[in-house]
């Protein structure tokens, strides 16, 4: 078991992560800022190439939920904006703060619990189970996030995910796990 297969189970399945993350990339992001003198606004706003005056361009506002924009404050947006689309806009690698973040947080054990069930469950179902093509596991997945007022490219970036593609690698080793939760909360139902 590695630390990015906890990373992966706890992006995948806590329900707290989204919070967890949008809060250590914002400490990161404020490092980033100080060292370069600034504030965290101006340089959410030099690297997004915002400025005070004009609306967000209509290609940013995917990266929100319905309601988040009327919600924020401007520079409480650029700094979501620049969290949500990290990978894309700095070459920081945020695994290793929030690996960090999880290690304090006293569930670390329990994750790595929820990993040990996961590779079981794979390996009792080896010969049972065919695990689709990373494609279909996310966008069976995805089912997980959906709320309303919501994307799923919102709920993807808010986990750190880049997209489908990545989405779906990052489920297949958890795919037997996943059924037998479902097939576990439908029986308890």
């Amino acid at each position: 078991m590695s630390d990015l297969d906890v990373l992966d189970v706890v992006r995948l399945f806590d329900d707290d992560y989204p919070a967890l993350r949008e809060d250590v990339l914002t400490a990161v992001l404020d490092d980033l800022a100080g060292a370069e003198g600034t504030t965290t606004d101006a340089y959410a706003r030099a690297r997004l190439g915002l400025d005070d005056r004009s609306p967000l361009p209509e290609a940013l506002t995917r990266w929100f939920t319905e309601s988040e924009p009327a919600g924020l404050t401007a520079a409480d947006r650029n700094r979501l904006l620049m969290v949500r689309v990290w990978p894309v806009w700095q070459s920081v690698d945020w695994r290793p703060a929030v690996l960090a973040r999880l290690r304090e947080s006293g569930r670390w054990d329990e994750w790595c619990h929820l990993v040990a069930r996961a590779d079981a469950a794979a390996e009792e179902t080896r010969h049972r189970l065919v695990v689709p093509p990373p494609a279909v596991c996310a966008k069976l997945f995805l089912r997980h996030w959906r709320r309303p007022g919501t994307s799923a490219q919102v709920e993807m970036v808010r986990r750190g995910f880049s997209g489908p593609e990545e989405l779906g690698r990052a489920v297949r080793p958890f795919f037997a796990f996943d059924v037998r939760r479902g097939r576990e909360n439908a029986a308890a139902r």
